[in-house]
């Protein structure tokens, strides 16, 4: 009867061992395939927020190119006026004349307004240093009015006129050599920026 309980309780403790095995082997089974459908299940995720990324990246790219471009076309178009004001001033300089003045006053207003219609793709040092610039030109062209009016004035002496036209000259050479060195510094720059835009092509 003994034997017979020990057979039974040997069979038992058998079965539970395989059992136990069995279970554990199942287990690490199950948990394998949980941990590769969550793998798979958070992969798709990344992929999908990377996707996200990326359409989100391209609009930020597109954006900045369409700003690149715009400010490459804004800054062709006021070095353009630019050099207009350039030979506007150069021919006053040569000549006070009635109507160079007129010439160069309305010159100065269109690149004046060129500047603050494009302000917005202007790199901020460039707009103040023309903005500057502008300014020294409104005495700039008040030196050249100053200078015909001299020459018509009744009753000034030679002495006089010599050292008054000399004071103006004076002053308006720093504000055309100021702006000569404007001119190339902007040009130092657009060239860099061409140079730029070629390269990223």
């Amino acid at each position: 009867m003994q034997e017979i309980i020990l057979s039974i309780v040997g069979t038992l403790g058998g079965v539970s061992l395989v059992f136990w095995k069995l279970s554990d082997r199942l287990g690490k089974v199950w948990a394998d395939r949980l941990i590769e459908t969550d793998k798979r299940k958070y992969q798709k995720e990344i992929e999908k927020i990377k996707k996200e990324y990326e359409v989100h990246f391209d609009g930020i790219k597109a954006v900045l190119m369409r700003y690149s471009e715009n400010q490459f076309d804004i800054y062709r178009e006021l070095w353009g006026s630019l050099c207009e004001l350039k030979l506007s001033t150069d021919m006053l300089w040569t000549s006070a004349t009635p109507e160079n003045v007129r010439s160069f006053s309305e010159q100065l207003h269109k690149s004046r307004f060129w500047l603050e219609k494009s302000s917005l793709f202007i790199e901020d040092e460039h707009y103040q240093t023309l903005r500057h610039v502008f300014e020294d030109f409104e005495q700039f062209l008040i030196g050249k009015e100053s200078l015909i009016e001299l020459r018509n004035m009744p009753g000034i002496s030679e002495n006089e006129l010599m050292q008054r036209t000399r004071d103006i000259v004076q002053g308006n050479s720093w504000h055309r050599d100021n702006f000569t060195h404007t001119l190339s510094s902007l040009r130092g720059y657009f060239r860099q920026h061409i140079r730029g835009q070629h390269d990223s092509a």
